[in-house]
């Protein structure tokens, strides 16, 4: 069975015969509570529009301290090996040092490769210096056999 609401206050009846929830709302909303009255002297100390965006221009311009980052994760990366070599390991560097560890670990390493995928060609000439990856022909670059 089901009852449709023909005036307010009447019970809405579903299938399964269950009256639907009456909500009562408020009409008003309470006051919210005043501030801690330490919060109440404290007044606005920001300036204008402008003169927060040009905070944030000059900001902007200042020199940002890159080098000093640059700084900390070379000495990181170094410690960082050198704590490896002491327990005889090193951190791989690129992706075909990473294949060839887990390659190696799971006992499918190409046999041509090291489980790599290929190597690294040096053909600097002139000053320059040219490095390209050439993919192992015996596993097509996948580092398994």
């Amino acid at each position: 069975m089901q009852t449709m609401m023909s005036r307010p206050g009447t019970a809405v009846t579903t299938f399964s015969g269950e009256p639907e929830p009456q909500h009562e709302r408020p009409t008003s909303l309470p006051q919210p509570p005043l501030p801690h009255p330490s919060l109440r002297a404290i007044g606005v100390r920001a300036g204008t529009i402008e003169d927060i965006e040009r905070e944030d221009q000059d900001t902007w311009l200042e020199p940002h301290d890159d080098d000093a980052f640059h700084q900390l994760v070379q000495r990181l990366v170094e410690d960082g090996d050198h704590h490896a070599a002491r327990l005889g390991r090193r951190a791989p560097r690129t992706l075909a040092e990473m294949r060839a560890r887990i390659n190696q670990q799971a006992g499918v390493a190409c046999p041509a490769c090291q489980g790599t995928g290929g190597k690294t060609v040096d053909t600097s000439s002139g000053g320059v210096t040219r490095k390209t990856w050439q993919s192992c022909t015996s596993c097509n670059g996948l580092g398994v056999r």
